[in-house]
């Protein structure tokens, strides 16, 4: 894995799009490109309030997958169209939520690039927000 410059641009909002909230970091991290998986790991910020956290995205051509591990552990899987449960833990317990992801696109190669994906988040089936981040890698 290479030393690279990560920028994560997140967005949040409710789920007519009103009251947008975004936030970006940009830190230091490590990147693997082979091809057929690519990995981009980096430590969050107190900022984002994972802080303590490393985050990690495998990109595969059919999906991307999120795993968080520290302060508030999580996995996310990002599938076009599709819609998962997953286990979200915070600080003062765990939630099951479930990803839907509208659209995700990442053009990555052996220097860095981009991975763009929008979804929205449910609890009990009812969508309380819509999400979305962009990654650049340098």
């Amino acid at each position: 894995m290479k030393d690279v410059l990560i920028s994560v641009l997140s967005k949040q909002s409710q789920p007519d799009g009103s009251d947008e909230d975004s936030i970006e970091l940009v830190t230091e991290g490590k990147y693997h490109y082979d091809g057929e998986k690519t990995v981009i790991s980096y430590m969050e910020s107190e900022i984002t309030g994972f802080g303590g956290c490393t985050t990690t995205f495998s990109v595969y051509p059919d999906r991307i997958v999120m795993n968080r591990e520290g302060n508030g552990s999580s996995d996310m899987i990002f599938d076009n169209g599709k819609r998962h449960q997953y286990y979200y833990e915070t600080p003062v317990g765990s939630l099951l939520l479930g990803v839907v992801t509208l659209s995700s696109k990442a053009e990555l190669d052996s220097s860095g690039g981009n991975v763009e994906v929008h979804y929205m988040l449910d609890l009990d089936n009812k969508v309380f927000s819509r999400n979305s981040f962009v990654i650049n890698v340098k």
